[in-house]
């Protein structure tokens, strides 16, 4: 198994000259030859890759023995070797728990859609020492632990929370990585948690929760040894409140998400002595910052708050990243925002994150047209490193086919955005066949990201539209709530209007339309 590139290291300084990469010239007017749907659908060769806490070592998830394991690579030795050897699941995610000693999880990933185990593993960075922390559930009831994040000064242990005590609520515990001992730390709790927050003293102090059955969400933080509920809401989405993180700098300051007195998630503090929403920090009139947790950020929309200093002991609020037409990442720190500016220099047409605070640093390139590479960043030097390591190594970006972002106005007047891919054949005067393709959920969103779906069709021929109807998440809780009791109407319409755009644009030819999904997307598709 190839762990590095063979050739020599590619490194250029990205802040003292112009990198100019030309995009492959595609003949209008013909189809591209068409790419293997082998190629095209091939599992990823590369998951993750996490830099150790020293910055010497890296783990990645790869493909060995039909299986992801993890390869421990030594970024002096530029070697790398095998940690793992499953064979009968997957690694599913990695975090180191210092600089010797991995913690991973476990699940199936051969399926339509990624199953997790609960499975709580820990293994030195040699393959010796393997401990299982958590047994995967076979049982009825799943037991779920989730790293939070390590302890300051000792290297053995770290956070996790757990639904040991209840099946429908989190506790937070602290786990020894060695011998696997959990003690819970949690003073009470407000029940039914769904996500932590720890202090700048790592004292369980705020959580939010839900109940499934009553469809609705709280925030609750502790008050001296009380909990006291700040905000609760239902599905109508109104005056919610989600803790994010507690400020640094303040141990009465929370940094919160809400939509009080507006539609869309913002960034706000919340003042835990009044119990009252303080400031606004940041906000996007058009998109949410994250979820509104109707069913979560991995099915799109999630975003993350950027802290200076390490996870254990930040320093203030510098940066955030949300998801709009494309992912966007905000500075309120101007060496970060340099920063960026000069990788994004270096990498363009991509979406590049990577850690502002670490002298080395990994740096995650992706795009429509690319599903990911990474980057050794030096921040000192500004030398941007290629590490040979790729999601998808048999994908050609320069054969890919560019994601447009796009809206139109539906019969009612809803704005309505989207994503168009058309063919290399696509004239402006030769209007294409067009897939219209609607996503699953409906609580969800598509995104601006390689999508191999898109372009197989894309590489056939065919446009492609992603339409992101009432519904979607992302865009607010109006948007939202207009595909209550809608999913067979006012949603499809938005679809249709969609289509009816895209023939008025020039781009589709009206006799050769078709729509494909989904979950959501294959009802929709029948209707």
């Amino acid at each position: 198994m190839k762990f590095w590139s063979s050739a020599p290291l590619r490194a250029f300084v990205i802040a003292a000259c112009a990198i100019v990469v030309t995009d492959a010239a595609v003949a209008q007017g013909a189809v591209s030859a068409p790419i293997p749907v082998e190629t095209l659908f091939a599992k990823s060769s590369y998951r993750e890759l996490v830099l150790s806490p020293d910055g010497k070592l890296m783990a990645a998830l790869a493909s060995a023995d039909g299986r992801q394991n993890i390869l421990v690579i030594d970024l002096e030795k530029r070697s790398g070797t095998r940690v793992t050897g499953l064979k009968e699941a997957d690694v599913t995610s990695v975090f180191w728990a210092n600089d010797h000693r991995l913690i991973f999880t476990t699940g199936d990933l051969r399926g339509f859609e990624y199953r997790s185990d609960g499975g709580l593993f820990a293994i030195d960075v040699d393959g010796s020492f393997e401990r299982k922390l958590v047994s995967p559930f076979n049982g009825f009831v799943p037991r779920f632990s989730t790293v939070i994040g390590r302890v300051k000064g000792n290297p053995d242990d770290i956070y996790v929370s757990a639904n040991d005590v209840s099946a429908d609520s989190q506790s937070v515990y602290r786990m020894n990585v060695v011998s696997g001992k959990k003690t819970q730390i949690n003073e009470g709790s407000p029940g039914k948690v769904r996500g932590w927050l720890l202090d700048r003293s790592n004292v369980p102090r705020a959580t939010v929760s839900m109940d499934d059955q009553k469809k609705s969400w709280w925030f609750s933080y502790l008050d001296g040894k009380e909990w006291k509920v700040a905000a609760r809401w239902d599905e109508q989405l109104k005056n919610v409140v989600i803790p994010k993180a507690f400020d640094p700098t303040d141990p009465d300051s929370l940094f919160v998400l809400s939509n009080t007195g507006r539609d869309t998630l913002a960034l706000f503090r919340f003042n835990l002595k009044t119990g009252k929403l303080g400031e606004m920090i940041f906000a996007d009139d058009r998109h949410d910052l994250d979820t509104f947790l109707l069913i979560g950020a991995p099915l799109g929309e999630g975003g993350e708050l950027i802290f200076g200093g390490t996870a254990e002991d930040p320093t203030r609020l510098i940066g955030l990243t949300y998801h709009a037409d494309k992912q966007e990442r905000v500075w309120f720190d101007a060496a970060a925002a340099k920063l960026q500016a000069s990788v994004d220099a270096a990498l363009p047409k991509a979406s590049n994150s990577f850690d502002v605070n670490r002298k080395r640093s990994l740096v995650f390139s992706r795009s429509d047209v690319d599903p990911g590479s990474w980057y050794l960043l030096d921040r000192e030097s500004l030398k941007l490193e290629e590490t040979g390591v790729r999601v998808r190594p048999g994908i050609d970006s320069a054969r890919m086919r560019p994601m447009q972002p796009v809206h139109w106005t539906a019969r009612d007047g809803v704005r309505i955005d989207g994503y168009l891919t058309l063919p290399s054949n696509y004239r402006p005067d030769a209007p294409v066949p067009m897939v219209l393709h609607p996503h699953g959920g409906p609580w969800a969103r598509d995104n601006w990201e390689f999508n191999p779906e898109v372009q197989f069709m894309a590489n056939r021929g065919y446009a492609v539209l992603q339409p992101n109807f009432r519904g979607s998440t992302g865009f607010g809780a109006q948007h939202l709530r207009l595909s209550y009791k809608h999913w067979g109407d006012t949603m499809i319409d938005d679809m249709i209007d969609g289509v009816q755009w895209a023939i008025e644009g020039g781009y589709a030819d009206p006799k050769r339309v078709s729509v494909y999904g989904a979950s959501y997307g294959g009802y929709a598709t029948l209707m």
